[in-house]
């Protein structure tokens, strides 16, 4: 489990953010991931939530996949932005 708070604050700014996030390890060999959060410092009511999962194949090799969903009132295309990404991978140590 983790957390994590930041603020940034100049002359005429005063913007913060903070995140969560768990890891739960449901086998020896599947994981499943969660993080959620929100800052207005890099972007305005900025938002994401992304969730994934680990498979060890082995010591040294895993997959591992996520997906995410992200949000803000930045306007893209007259929409406040929403990302989504989808990604899937793996890792091999040595």
């Amino acid at each position: 489990m983790g957390a994590l708070f930041e603020t940034y604050e100049d002359a005429t700014t005063d913007e913060d953010g903070a995140f969560v996030s768990v890891l739960w390890e449901a086998t020896d060999v599947w994981s499943f991931k969660a993080q959620a959060g929100s800052s207005d410092i890099n972007e305005s009511g900025g938002e994401a939530i992304s969730l994934g999962a680990d498979y060890k194949l082995t010591d040294n090799t895993k997959l591992y996949g996520y997906y995410t969903n992200e949000t803000s009132d930045l306007l893209v295309n007259g929409a406040d932005r929403d990302d989504q990404y989808l990604g899937v991978g793996m890792s091999l140590s040595f």
